[in-house]
């Protein structure tokens, strides 16, 4: 499965009305961190909201999005190929279900792909 990526804008943002945006246009802005910091999903969007932060995320994220933060492709950089790997020989209920699961996800995905916002 293949990500699109997507900056991370609060709605209030003069590049958050744009079709799409570079990776050198966000560069210029001072919130802009170029690798997603390392904490959950929902902090993110907090920091986005308030200005604190411009970031860049896979697609799926589109689906996650509050009302005060808007996602805007970014048409220089490449999508990111998720991947999933596990033991072969490892026979456990559970990573069978999450196999699964996974694979109905991308299967979603790929017949009703996230629109950017």
């Amino acid at each position: 499965m293949e990500e699109n990526p997507l900056a991370l804008l609060p709605r209030e943002h003069p590049l958050a009305g744009r079709a799409a945006v570079t990776a050198a246009e966000l560069r210029q802005d001072p919130a802009y961190q170029e690798q997603c910091p390392p904490m959950g999903l929902d902090e993110i969007l907090d920091r986005v909201t308030v200005g604190r932060l411009i970031t860049v995320v896979g697609s799926a994220v589109g689906e996650r999005l509050t009302r005060e933060v808007c996602a805007v492709p970014v048409t220089d950089l490449p999508a990111t190929t998720l991947a999933l790997g596990w033991l072969e020989h490892t026979a456990r209920p559970e990573i069978t279900a999450f196999v699964r699961a996974a694979q109905r996800i991308a299967v979603d995905h790929a017949r009703f792909p996230v629109q950017a916002a």
